[in-house]
């Protein structure tokens, strides 16, 4: 357990928490990995039809673009799901240079921020809405995400602003460009280069972060749409 219970961080992009959850469709579950980080952005996700460790690799793939950390400091703490403990996954984080960490057996609150995402998730958005597909839940859940979560959704424990203020407000002095996690890195060329369309389109979606988010919205849909 490398956060000992410190679930705050004094900047964007050190300390990320991630979960898995369920949605319902008329064609069957759709699953949910998301990634975020404890400045409350939800900085990548991936959804498809099963829960296995792609999935979660892929989720990690679509949040190293959006929020660099720093390599060997980034922390990706998880509670001790089969998909967080494979050697898969281990070795994925250690191409982005990104720290394992897991809380221990039986601790509820080891993924208290993606309990409550999860839980926002449902109560704002999907509780709202009836999905007769994936797809249809895949573009509606990555709008949610994108637009009112990240862009619109005000939180307390940010002194009432929203993720992506935070993350604006960050000066680039703050963080160590020389030793920023690159999505491009050696070891994961071939990860990238198998999976041309959704790293493309993660790519293309960031350059523009600020007022691209539409533009953004359907990369990322279209993306884990073809994933699907």
């Amino acid at each position: 357990d490398l956060l000992k219970r410190d679930f705050t961080a004094d900047k964007p992009g050190m300390k990320w928490v991630g979960d898995i959850t369920y949605i319902r469709t008329w064609e069957g579950f759709a699953y949910l990995a998301q990634f975020g980080q404890l400045h409350q952005k939800a900085i990548g996700y991936a959804m498809a039809h099963h829960m296995r460790t792609t999935l979660v690799c892929d989720a990690i793939d679509m949040a190293v673009p959006d929020c660099p950390g720093e390599e060997g400091e980034t922390i990706f703490h998880s509670d001790r799901g089969c998909q967080y403990t494979s050697e898969a996954f281990s070795q994925h984080l250690k191409g982005y240079g990104i720290l394992a960490s897991t809380g221990r057996t039986g601790v509820c609150w080891v993924g208290a921020w993606a309990e409550s995402f999860n839980a926002t998730l449902k109560n704002e958005g999907v509780y709202q809405m009836v999905y007769p597909t994936r797809t249809k839940a895949i573009r509606d859940i990555a709008s949610w995400i994108e637009l009112e979560y990240n862009h619109k959704r005000l939180h307390s424990s940010l002194g009432y602003r929203t993720p992506n203020e935070v993350e604006e407000n960050t000066t680039e002095q703050d963080r160590k460009p020389e030793t920023r996690i690159s999505p491009l890195s050696t070891k994961h060329q071939a990860v990238q280069s198998s999976t041309p369309s959704r790293a493309n389109s993660i790519s293309s979606a960031t350059q523009d972060a600020r007022f691209g988010v539409t533009a953004r919205i359907t990369q990322r849909s279209l993306a884990l749409t073809t994933a699907i």
